[in-house]
């Protein structure tokens, strides 16, 4: 053991390894126990978070077009007090992506600062970006505008707008050009704008897909002049009246009057072009026991912004089925008795024969009479074909040609009961066209219907076009006293003498 102790190697271990423990004790210290200076270090030292900070891109943007660089980023910081503050307030720091070194593709790319103290620490949020760079397409594209037609005032139509430029150049990537579907300058209406006259104004344009979702490229101009002409197109048409339900027994409907007889849209051309007629306004006839008058909206149709009026009034008049059988009753032995007066018999029987015919007994009221009950009376509809049209009103100043129908003639469906209708001739229906006050030139007319009590008529076509013409404008019509083998007039031109008083005689 001596001999160990004294070796030299063992005293020169030993003196290294209590160097060591000396050196340790000095320098190494307790983490949660720091020293005097550290403590008064960490008491000069700050950390601040700036949030929607702007990042960049650096890139050759006139070939690439970059997707998926984020708008903002977040910065924490931390260093001494006065250099964080002196950054935060400053403000001159940027946060980037630099591309410059990318091919096309999608590339994960570290997000980078500058002008930042090097005595602050920086972390940034998110950390890194996912970058698409594609080659840069460029695209013509016809704007449409869109504006609110709501904001215009009632019966005026905007028409079609004008947008100068028309056609916009478009840039993006080829997959954001691709999705491209509509190209709108959209035009924002305010109270303070006039929809009464043309408006004018610049608008903003913008990319949508499909979906109507907005698409981001660049577009160049970014804004355009839209011109927006407004118009107050108005047409007058007839009103039909639809029954619905079936009536209460004993009840006929002997009158369906609508008041007033046609409506005044507003609207755009192209939708007036198409109505002729409104025909969807329905009554429920089933609950009716008496006669009974409605107020019902006229409904709006398609490409109309307007009606005038708004609502119309349609009366119906009903009777007990014991009432119309009396009054049919009256009508039809008034009308025998007319035509035996009207029509001599074709044979008159002698003294003889006139003495062999026996007097047919008369049934007593007090008794029942025999045989089968008459059966129910109901309403039905048919059409009479080729009922004649008049001109009326005429003024001899002018020529009328009726154009369409253009034989004079249309058909008519007529509406009651099942007695009334078969009796129904076409003689029996007066169809007019009131000319008063109409000018030369071609005009369309509604056609006038006058019934039996008791029918509803509606003509087709329920307006007609006559050409007026003034009395040296040449016409088909030959002159008073012309030769025989001069052209005969056309059927359809009416003189304006006959078209009253004589065509009435007619009838």
């Amino acid at each position: 053991m001596d001999k160990f102790m004294n070796s030299p190697w063992v005293m020169k271990i030993v003196a290294l390894l209590l160097a060591l423990l000396l050196y340790m004790s000095v320098n190494l210290e307790e983490p949660d126990k720091p020293s005097a200076s550290q403590t008064e270090s960490n008491i000069n030292y700050q950390t601040e978070t700036i949030t929607n900070v702007p990042v960049r891109a650096y890139y050759n943007d006139k070939n690439k077009i970059v997707t998926g660089v984020p708008e903002y980023a977040t910065l924490t910081i931390q260093g001494p007090v006065g250099d964080v503050t002196s950054t935060k307030f400053k403000k001159d720091y940027e946060v980037y992506v630099d591309l410059n070194k990318y091919v096309g593709g999608t590339h994960k790319v570290e997000m980078q600062y500058k002008n930042i103290p090097n005595t602050v620490s920086v972390q940034i949020k998110p950390k890194y970006a996912n970058v698409t760079i594609e080659e840069k397409v460029t695209k013509k594209f016809s704007v449409e505008a869109s504006f609110d037609t709501s904001k215009f005032k009632e019966r005026y139509v905007p028409s079609q707008a004008i947008v100068e430029p028309r056609r916009v150049q478009i840039s993006g990537a080829q997959s954001q050009i691709n999705r491209i579907a509509y190209v709108k300058a959209v035009v924002e209406l305010d109270d303070s704008d006039d929809t009464s006259e043309t408006i004018e104004k610049k608008a903003q344009v913008i990319a949508l897909d499909r979906n109507l979702n907005k698409v981001n490229v660049q577009i160049n101009p970014s804004n355009v002049d839209v011109t927006i002409p407004v118009s107050t197109h108005s047409k007058e048409v007839p009103v039909k009246i639809q029954t619905t339900g079936n009536l209460p027994d004993g009840v006929v409907l002997e009158d369906l009057k609508v008041t007033p007889g046609t409506v005044k849209l507003y609207g755009s051309e192209e939708a007036l072009s198409k109505i002729d007629f409104i025909d969807d306004i329905e009554v429920d006839i089933s609950e009716l026991q008496k006669s009974k008058t409605f107020v019902v909206d006229v409904p709006l149709p398609e490409g109309v912004t307007s009606i005038a009026p708004s609502k119309v009034t349609i009366k119906a008049e009903v009777k007990k089925k014991e009432e119309t059988a009396t009054d049919e009753q009256a009508d039809k032995t008034e009308q025998d008795n007319q035509k035996k007066d009207d029509e001599p018999s074709s044979e008159s029987p002698s003294d003889d024969e006139q003495g062999d015919q026996t007097e047919q007994p008369t049934p007593s009221p007090d008794k029942p009479t025999t045989g089968s009950e008459e059966p129910k009376d109901k309403t039905i509809t048919k059409t009479l074909k080729g009922v004649s049209v008049s001109l009326t009103n005429t003024s001899s100043d002018f020529n009328y040609d009726l154009l369409t129908p253009s034989d004079g003639k249309v058909d008519v469906e007529v509406t009651g009961s099942e007695k009334i209708i078969n009796a129904l001739q076409a003689g029996d229906i007066q169809l007019s066209i009131d000319m008063g006050g109409v000018q030369s030139g071609e005009t369309t007319v509604p056609i006038s219907v006058k019934v039996p009590d008791g029918v509803k008529a509606t003509p087709t076509p329920q307006q007609a076009k006559v050409k007026v013409t003034e009395p040296d404008t040449p016409t088909t019509t030959p002159p008073a006293g012309g030769d025989k083998g001069d052209k005969p007039s056309d059927s359809n031109s009416v003189k304006p003498d006959e078209s009253t008083s004589d065509q009435q005689e007619k009838q």
